[in-house]
C-alpha cells in the first residue's frame, strides 16, 4: 500500500479517542401508513425475540445444548428465505434484536452467580415490546432541515420509509450519527440517535465561577449556602385529583373494553407528563448550577469523595465532618444525617476506624446537642 510521505497514517483508535458519544432523542411524526408499518416492524422484531428465546429453552431442555448468539445470527439468512417479510427490516437490526436477548441471558447468569434473584428472560407481548435498534449507520439516514426539523429515512431502495422528525441538539453539523433506536411510548414514536461529537463541541461555556454548597431537602428541593432556596414543585400532588377521577371512571368500566383501554391510556399519559415535568425541572436546575458554579459541594462530599478514590489525611476527614456539623447544627434532622456519615466513614475506613475516633465522634455530637438544647431554651 502506498502512502503520501507528508500524511502519515492514523490508527482508528486515535481518531475515535478525539470524539465523544452523546445521545439525542427526537420525536417522530409518522403518517397513518408509516405508523402501521412501524407497528408491523415492531411485531416482527418481537416475534424474532420470542422465537430465539423459545429455541434456547427447547435446545437446553431436550438436548442439554446451549445456543450462542452467533448460532442464532447465522440462522437469519434461512429465516429471511422462508419469511420474506423479515428482509425489509435489515440484517443489522435483526442481529441487534438477537443481541438484546443475549444480553438478557448474560444478566441472568450474572445474577445467578452473585446469588441474587435470577429473573429468567421472559417472552414479550408485541404491544409491550419497546422497539428496535440499528447498531450502526447502515439501513437508515437522518436528514436535517433547518434547526429543529428533519426527515428519518428507514430502509433502502423503493421500499424505504421517510418519517418527519422534530428536535434539535447543540453539537452542530460536525456531529455524526452512530446508531439509532426506535421506541414506542403510549402510541407515540421516538428516535434516540447516538452522535459522535468532537470534544470541542461537547464543552460547555461557564458564565460564572461561583463556589456553592447545596443541601437537598424535602420541603424545598435545594437550599444554597447563600440563603437561596429552590422550591420543590409538587406535580404529582397537583395532578392527584385528575388522576383519581380517571381511576374512578376506569373502575366502573368493563375490564378489556374500549372505554377501559381509553381511560388507561389517559392515565398513562398523565403519569408520563408528570415524569417529563420532573426531568425538565432537574435538567434546567442542574444546567443552571453547572454553568454558574466552578465548585459544587454537598453534605456528603467528604464521604463520597473518599469512596471515589480521594484519600486525604484521617484528621482532615474528621475536621471536615466537624465543620459540616457546626454549620448545620441548627437543624434537628442533621443528627440522623450525621449517623449516615459516621456509618459511611466506618465502612470506608474499615480497620482505621478506631475506638478513639468513635469516642470523639460521640463526644462532638453530644456537645452539639447541648448547644441546640441551650438555644431552644
Amino acid at each position: 500500500m502506498k502512502t503520501h510521505p507528508s500524511k502519515p497514517l492514523q490508527s482508528p483508535t486515535s481518531s475515535l479517542m478525539s470524539t465523544n458519544r452523546r445521545k439525542v432523542t427526537l420525536k417522530l411524526y409518522p403518517g397513518a401508513c408509516a405508523a402501521e408499518r412501524l407497528t408491523e416492524w415492531v411485531r416482527l422484531h418481537c416475534e424474532l425475540y420470542n422465537a430465539a428465546l423459545q429455541e434456547r429453552i427447547e435446545a437446553y431442555c431436550k438436548a442439554g445444548k446451549s445456543i450462542s448468539l452467533y448460532d442464532q445470527q447465522n440462522a437469519l439468512p434461512e429465516i429471511k428465505a422462508v419469511r420474506p417479510e423479515f428482509v425489509e427490516l435489515g440484517s443489522h437490526a435483526l442481529q441487534q434484536t438477537l443481541r438484546r436477548l443475549d444480553l438478557a441471558f448474560q444478566a441472568f447468569f450474572r445474577r445467578v452467580k452473585a446469588g441474587k434473584t435470577p429473573g429468567f428472560p421472559r417472552f414479550k407481548n408485541n404491544r409491550r415490546f419497546s422497539g428496535f435498534a440499528y447498531p450502526d449507520p447502515a439501513g437508515w439516514k437522518l436528514l436535517r432541515h433547518g434547526r429543529r426539523g428533519g426527515t428519518l429515512r428507514l430502509g433502502s431502495g423503493n421500499e424505504a420509509m421517510s418519517i418527519r422528525v422534530r428536535g434539535r441538539h447543540r453539537f452542530g453539523p460536525e456531529a455524526k450519527p452512530n446508531d439509532l433506536t426506535i421506541t414506542r411510548k403510549h402510541g407515540e414514536w421516538f428516535a434516540s440517535v447516538t452522535l459522535r461529537v468532537p470534544e470541542a463541541a461537547c464543552a460547555r461555556t461557564r458564565t460564572e465561577h461561583q463556589h456553592r454548597g447545596v443541601d437537598f431537602g424535602l420541603t424545598d428541593w435545594a437550599t444554597l449556602d447563600n440563603g437561596e432556596t429552590i422550591s420543590n414543585p409538587r406535580w404529582m400532588r397537583n395532578e392527584l385529583p385528575r388522576l383519581a377521577e380517571l381511576q374512578r371512571q376506569r373502575a366502573k368500566k368493563k375490564e378489556g373494553s374500549v372505554r377501559c383501554r381509553r381511560l388507561s391510556r389517559q392515565a398513562a399519559r398523565l403519569h408520563e407528563r408528570i415524569g417529563n415535568l420532573r426531568r425538565e425541572f432537574l435538567h434546567q436546575q442542574t444546567t443552571r448550577l453547572v454553568r454558574t458554579c466552578a465548585v459544587i459541594a454537598t453534605v456528603l462530599t467528604i464521604a463520597m469523595g473518599y469512596i471515589m478514590g480521594y484519600r486525604p489525611e484521617l484528621l482532615g476527614i474528621v475536621i471536615g465532618c466537624v465543620l459540616v456539623m457546626g454549620v448545620a447544627w441548627c437543624t434537628s434532622w442533621i443528627f440522623a444525617f450525621f449517623g449516615v456519615i459516621a456509618r459511611t466513614l466506618q465502612e470506608v475506613l474499615g480497620p482505621q476506624w478506631t475506638p478513639e475516633i468513635e469516642q470523639a465522634w460521640r463526644k462532638c455530637l453530644a456537645e452539639i446537642e447541648g448547644l441546640v438544647a441551650q438555644s431552644a431554651a
